[in-house]
């Protein structure tokens, strides 16, 4: 969907910025300290000032991708999944996708729809970074499986993988209002560093282009603040990195492995089929 949009806001010579405004609305649901959670009824009267307006409209007529953000742990997966497809039916939104869930829940709420003939989640929202790689076990994996595309979020590690922290640790920003500086992280982003300066390119322009260098259907978010940080992040659309620099950034980004991937690693070449490996591309 991204990047479709961005696509079209160039050859049509439009501010991508405004162009993706216009063309991709997206809804939060209530989380679990808003009145009605994630339930039916939230759908249909916690959200009236987003659908307000009638189907064509225009744009403000429908929701492109409307997004469920995290769970509630009240709703069941059935009046989740019947809501949604609810709205779709109505018209007001064309496609759903789902925020910060466990692949358990978004695998059970896809196969309630998929036997009832209802809308599925087309759409993973996760955090995912070569800070943050621990979705690479059951979310990224399930995502593939179920035909999901990825939008990783936080793909900068809150502004740790540009370097700026490996820079002056005090530095003021969001890594240290969530203290999210950590002596791994500061290792990984000196290693982001070193790349981009062999490279020539800037820092964030080699995260980016390492989460998307990953294996299935992957479209990062940017958070960028200003102009400037907005063109520097596009220009990972560029860069495509060789592959001695994905294995260093892997090696020096790498994770421990869970049970049970772990205990049935010696399997992995028994029998036929792909493994899906987080180290695969």
């Amino acid at each position: 969907m991204l990047k479709f949009l961005m696509l079209r806001s160039v050859q049509t010579g439009l501010d991508p910025i405004h162009s993706l405004s216009a063309c991709l609305i997206v809804a939060s649901c209530p989380t679990a300290s808003a009145t009605w959670g994630i339930s039916a009824r939230s759908w249909v009267h916690g959200n009236d000032h987003v659908l307000a307006a009638e189907p064509g409209d225009g744009p403000a007529g429908y929701i492109d991708l409307y997004w469920v953000h995290a769970r509630d742990h009240t709703t069941m997966a059935q009046e989740i999944m019947r809501g949604l497809d609810d709205l779709v039916t109505s018209g007001k939104v064309l496609y759903v996708g789902i925020s910060d869930a466990p692949a358990w829940q978004v695998t059970r709420c896809n196969t309630i729809a998929e036997l009832r003939g209802w809308s599925r989640f087309v759409g993973l929202q996760i955090r995912y970074s070569l800070i943050d790689r621990e979705v690479e076990h059951e979310l990224l994996p399930m995502a593939e499986a179920l035909d999901l595309t990825v939008t990783p979020w936080d793909t900068l590690g809150s502004g740790v993988l540009t370097g700026k922290y490996n820079r002056d640790a005090d530095t003021a920003g969001r890594a240290t209002l969530r203290g999210r500086i950590s002596e791994r992280g500061l290792k990984i982003a000196a290693e982001v560093v070193a790349v981009a300066d062999e490279l020539g390119c800037s820092p964030a322009q080699v995260a980016l282009s390492w989460v998307r260098s990953r294996k299935g259907v992957i479209v990062p978010l940017i958070g960028a603040r200003t102009r400037a940080q907005l063109d520097d992040n596009l220009g990972c659309l560029d860069l495509d990195l060789p592959d001695e620099a994905l294995t260093r950034l892997n090696e020096v980004s790498s994770i421990r492995t869970p049970f049970s991937h772990n205990m049935l690693a010696p399997f992995r070449s028994i029998g036929s089929g792909e493994s899906h490996r987080p180290d695969q591309h």
